[in-house]
């Protein structure tokens, strides 16, 4: 439960999240100062949450998201994030490796390193993916023209579907329009 973690790690000490769950309402915008493993710093997380009910209108639970703002870390004064090391170890750090700079060969002409650092906005990063395009395809085989597969706009003719009910429409017509003739009565003959 939220309340029992909230209270083991000092996530909400005003109880305002663990109202919000109670009230199973939609809620958002609210920050704990989460612990980080390993060190003694607590870094915001921004939570928002909707309630999630079954079929049955039943309340199942919460569905929710958090955003850490890594950037905004404050050191814990109790180093919560060190007891949650796996068997109380601290991780391991990797020691810092002795780079031995290779001998200097001299060099017809050096640039400047302030052109450098002007003419290079990455500061020389390299890009951590290159794309190649294949030269057995051009790009222009992957365009389909649509209006060559459309039947032309300018085409006034009906369909053969839309022939056939204007036919039926037509002949509807003309029966229930057609003149009634009255039944030739005797006194034409009188």
């Amino acid at each position: 439960r939220f309340r029992d973690v909230a209270a083991t790690f000092g996530l909400d000490p005003s109880g305002e999240i663990s109202g919000l769950l109670e009230r199973r309402d939609t809620w958002s915008g609210r920050s704990v100062l989460w612990p980080v493993v390993g060190t003694d710093l607590k870094i915001p997380v921004d939570l928002a949450a909707l309630p999630v009910y079954g079929r049955s209108r039943a309340f199942e639970g919460f569905r929710g998201f958090g955003v850490a703002r890594a950037s905004d870390a404050v050191v814990d004064p109790e180093a919560i994030g060190m007891a949650l090391v796996p068997n109380g170890r601290a991780p391991a750090t990797p020691e810092p490796q002795v780079i031995q700079p290779a001998p200097e060969q001299p060099k017809a002409e050096e640039p400047r390193a302030e052109d450098a650092q002007a003419s290079d906005p990455f500061k020389g990063e390299v890009p951590a993916l290159t794309i190649v395009p294949k030269q057995e395809r051009r790009f222009a085989d992957k365009v389909i023209r649509l209006a060559e597969h459309r039947q032309p706009a300018n085409d006034k003719g009906l369909s053969t579907l839309e022939r056939s009910a204007f036919r039926e429409i037509g002949e509807r017509l003309k029966k229930e329009s057609a003149p009634v003739e009255p039944p030739e009565t005797e006194t034409a003959e009188a």
